[in-house]
């Protein structure tokens, strides 16, 4: 019986292992909704010079990245900038059919403290195989992902001073 119940583990592992859920990592299904731009250039569009990827996962609340980060599309409105196209991206050990749920990060790799994130978009019936003698099915889409700002957070630094300067200011009035 133990023999059995290891045998049916490692058969029901292995059929996960084969799970091939995807998401198509493209934004400009949404569009303008989904445009994500950027606070310090003034809210322009996100250049090419500027990266997104998605985060996944069965619950809201427990997202891990999926796939590569992906730059944007381009530098200008007119060249597509502030939207992705990075194609499917697959969900290893994830069957097609599921609810789940995604997020998209974005980020300037030159300045990491400008950083931004849409809302957590739910994925009713997530496209991929269904089990692994299915052929793949339709990738599901990020129709309905809203689009964000990337905001500059402040550093460390600026925050001390703030703080070296308004113990300063109680100083004085005492």
């Amino acid at each position: 019986m133990k023999k059995l119940a290891i045998i049916a583990a490692c058969l029901l592992t292995s059929a996960l292992a084969y799970g091939q859920g995807q998401i198509d990592f493209d934004t400009t299904i949404g569009m303008p909704d989904s445009i994500v731009t950027v606070q310090s250039l003034g809210g322009a569009a996100a250049p090419s010079s500027y990266v997104a990827q998605l985060y996944g996962g069965l619950a809201a609340d427990s997202l891990a990245p999926i796939g590569s980060p992906v730059n944007f599309f381009g530098d200008t409105e007119a060249e597509g900038a502030g939207y992705i196209i990075g194609g499917a991206v697959t969900i290893d050990g994830q069957y097609g059919g599921v609810e789940y749920f995604v997020q998209m990060h974005a980020w300037n790799p030159a300045n990491m403290a400008e950083s931004g994130m849409s809302d957590v978009l739910t994925i009713a019936n997530l496209g991929g195989k269904f089990n692994e003698t299915d052929p793949a099915a339709n990738p599901s889409t990020l129709a309905g992902l809203q689009g964000f700002t990337i905001v500059p957070e402040p550093s460390t630094i600026a925050l001390g001073l703030l703080g070296g300067a308004s113990l300063l200011l109680f100083r004085r009035r005492k």
